[in-house]
């Protein structure tokens, strides 16, 4: 913990004084008197405790006290009557008499304990990187995960506005969720240099908090805090955390990150709670999961209308809905825009509403200047947000640029390894280049982490098709129509998979499905069209691309490149929808 008072900051982790940027010379008793007197401010010391704290089970006389206070005096240019720092309390003791204020915590409060930088006598080197493990939650009560995946967000999001500190994403940390952890090991596999853990109990208005940073290259505490607070306290916790942490790292904080990171997203802890649910909801990607956040993001907005992120959310999950065909884009994608946009007034440098409102600018409007100048803002707000990178290179994908795509793909699994939607979405950039046996080998890996993880067995479904692997295309669309239900987005792709390898008779059955599902759930018309197409039936296929141009499907966002059209390209017809979709069909770029 840093507290500032004047020209002076007493740094009490590191047991430093600065005057500026120089360091004062102060002895080590002179330094545990200062803190025990700034602790206690604006309360007074009695001698007598001051005696047994510094000189514990040692007879001394006031004289011993008596110099200290003056070594103390004399640093700070004080004067016994005239004092600014160090005040004397006629016939009891002594007191902190300077206004003091947390940099960039508060100070500690009853019930907490914290903890100091361990040495080893040469100084620490700035730990440039850290992963914040999801906080274990010991509180016996399966509703309060959501505090704790919360807690470790909050924390993420904050430590991410530091731009010399590269911050592991908060989706690879939820694969360590409920496992025992070994933060060395956790740290050298996500190749960071400092690992924060932390357990959280939750029982009725109690808030109890206790954290530890360990470095990795040696396994030590760098810091470790217990915080015992009321619920209502939960922002100033994470304050203090973020604070100390930034402290801890020894890392060169400009004051405007100081200032970015102290600053707090909304002043309301029951908004703050409503918001952390509606992520942990949203987090699960069903339609259930989705509808329930974008409710609990409104009511967090009806308690503090100022607080950006809930409308960041409820971007997020549009666009979710409205890429999954959930909802037809008409009403999934401007209400994403209108939610991100919203966002950005009230916090214009949040990295995850530029990326939202950059989706619903390329699926929806086909406004590519507009979509790639939002997916740049997006990356710059956040260079070490792996899911702007992830988005802008699915964008670059769709407009052919290859090698710029791959490597913005590349970028965002380095950040996020553990991503799997990011190592999806990086076999489909590899798909959509032709490159399918890199995209096949991508993804098997991707599924060994998580053989259940739907979109992985969907494009890998594509990749098999392109590569004339009938029976493998099918089974593993098959799988992923199982495992989402028979959801329509899925029954598409094995459709078309279907179609392809010669079972037309099944191909049309699932079309018969689709067309009676349609009106209480949208299907997209590009997803029919490909399924006409490889049935042979060029006309159809061409008819439905045309209802998928008047209901705008995000689908036509990627015709440029997507290998099952390319049996259209030779069409005159095509070219002519491409003009229409913004692209040059001649040259293969799109229209500026």
């Amino acid at each position: 913990m840093r507290l500032g008072f004047g020209e002076y900051v007493l740094n009490l982790g590191t047991r430093q004084v600065f005057r500026a940027s120089e360091e004062m010379p102060l002895s080590p008793k002179a330094f545990q008197l200062l803190e025990l007197l700034a602790l206690r401010r604006p309360d007074a010391v009695s001698k007598e405790e001051l005696h047994k704290a510094l000189w514990p089970n040692t007879f001394v006389t006031e004289t011993n006290l008596a110099n200290l206070v003056n070594e103390l005096r004399t640093a700070f240019g004080d004067v016994a009557r005239q004092s600014h720092v160090i005040r004397t309390v006629q016939r009891f003791g002594y007191a902190f008499q300077a206004t003091a204020e947390p940099l960039p915590s508060t100070r500690p409060r009853e019930g907490d304990e914290a903890g100091g930088l361990v040495s080893s006598g040469l100084p620490r080197p700035p730990l440039e990187s850290i992963a914040v493990l999801p906080f274990e939650n010991v509180s016996g009560d399966p509703d309060a995960e959501y505090l704790c995946d919360g807690i470790a967000e909050s924390i993420i999001h904050r430590l991410s506005r530091l731009r010399r500190l590269r911050v592991m994403a908060r989706s690879t940390l939820s694969r360590y969720k409920g496992r025992e952890i070994d933060p060395r090991a956790v740290g050298k596999e996500l190749k960071v240099r400092a690992v924060l853990t932390g357990r959280v109990l939750h029982k009725g208005n109690r808030l109890v908090i206790k954290t530890e940073l360990a470095d990795v290259s040696d396994g030590s505490q760098v810091w470790g805090a217990n915080f015992n607070r009321k619920f209502s306290d939960i922002l100033a916790i994470e304050d203090e955390i973020s604070g100390e942490i930034s402290d801890k790292l020894r890392l060169h904080v400009t004051s405007e990150e100081e200032e970015r990171l102290t600053r707090r997203a909304t002043q309301s802890p029951e908004a703050y709670r409503l918001y952390i649910q509606g992520r942990f909801h949203g987090d699960k990607r069903t339609v259930e999961g989705l509808r329930k956040a974008m409710a609990l993001f409104r009511q967090s907005i009806e308690l503090d209308p100022a607080y950006a992120l809930p409308y960041a959310g409820i971007a997020e999950s549009y666009n979710f809905l409205g890429f999954y065909t959930h909802l037809p884009p008409g009403e999934a994608f401007p209400k994403a825009k209108a939610a991100a946009t919203r966002a950005l007034e009230l916090d214009h440098s949040l990295a995850e509403a530029r990326a939202m409102r950059a989706i619903a600018c390329f699926f929806f409007e086909r406004n590519w200047a507009s979509a790639e100048k939002e997916y740049r803002l997006a990356t710059e707000a956040n260079p070490g947000y792996a899911g702007g990178h992830q988005y802008y290179g699915l964008y670059l994908s769709a407009m052919g640029r290859v090698d710029e795509a791959l490597e913005e793909l590349h970028l965002a699994d380095e950040l996020d390894p553990l991503l799997l939607p990011g190592k999806t979405s990086l076999a489909w950039g590899l798909h959509m280049a032709h490159r399918n046996d890199e995209a096949i080998d991508q993804l098997h890996k991707t599924l060994a982490m998580d053989p259940a993880f739907i979109p992985a067995e969907n494009v890998l479904s594509w990749c098999y098709l392109q590569k004339g692997m009938w029976t493998e295309a099918t089974q593993a669309a098959q799988r992923a129509v199982s495992l989402s239900g028979r959801g329509t987005f899925y029954l598409t792709s094995l459709g078309q998979c279907l179609a392809a390898s010669g079972h037309g008779a099944e191909a049309e059955a699932i079309l018969v499905e689709l067309a009676a599902t349609s009106p209480a759930r949208y299907v997209s018309a590009v997803h029919i069209a490909l399924i006409h197409l490889a049935l042979g039936q060029t006309d159809r296929a061409f008819a439905f691309l045309e209802k998928a141009f008047t209901e705008r499907a995000w689908g036509l966002a990627f015709l440029l490149v997507e290998p099952k059209a390319d049996p259209l390209r030779a069409d005159p017809r095509f070219g002519v929808l491409m003009h229409r979709i913004g692209f040059s069909a001649s040259a293969g770029n799109p229209q500026a």
